[in-house]
């Protein structure tokens, strides 16, 4: 199975100024097969994800290199 990094651009937090910053969300990792599966998977073991509101038609996900 391949492993996956999940993120959206739907965030924001406070600089250290106590100013907001958009800013990319990491909201998990899971693997699969392909990144469908893992989101899938990702967005199962994770309903806080849908509950507070991510669109997961934003979810973006890149594959992570394998440790040999």
């Amino acid at each position: 199975m391949k492993s996956y990094i999940f993120y959206t651009p739907e965030g924001s937090c406070l600089s250290p100024l106590d100013r907001e910053v958009e800013n990319l969300q990491v909201l998990g990792f899971e693997s699969g097969e392909t990144a469908q599966a893992a989101l899938a998977r990702l967005l199962d073991a994770n309903p806080w994800i849908e509950h507070l509101g991510f669109n997961v038609g934003e979810i973006q996900s890149r594959e992570l290199a394998a440790v040999i």
